[in-house]
């Protein structure tokens, strides 16, 4: 039996195997709450590019310069996350990951082009 100590009493007394399986759960929870966390955060980021996608076209239908390059690139980014969005819905993991890869370099493209876009 280990225990588990408090201001230098022990408190409690586990036996090291549940000691094991109740510090693996507790690190599962925290891979899931971490991944929800990391899903959320991208459809955060999707709506953003919605809006920033539907400010360019409005800004567009008066008359302002759209920048096609980039909104082309969005447009990828997009539909990149709706593939990801799908595979999420159908439950297919290894689809979902690849998707996810996917993404991530779309936005990374997305990203390079802002930031050349900004340098000059």
């Amino acid at each position: 039996m280990g225990s588990i100590f408090l201001g230098g009493k022990a408190v409690i007394s586990v036996d090291p195997k549940s000691y094991k399986r109740f510090s693996e759960t507790l690190n599962e929870e925290k891979d899931k709450r971490m991944a929800r966390e990391s899903l959320r955060d991208i459809a955060v980021f999707h709506k953003s590019l919605e809006e920033t996608m539907q400010n360019m076209i409005a800004a567009d239908k008066k008359g302002e310069p759209l920048d096609k390059n980039l909104f082309a690139i969005m447009v990828a980014v997009k539909e990149k996350y709706l593939q990801m969005e799908s595979a999420f819905k159908a439950k297919d993991d290894d689809r979902f990951r690849n998707a996810l890869f996917v993404l991530a370099d779309a936005t990374q493209d997305l990203m390079t082009h802002l930031h050349r876009k900004r340098k000059h």
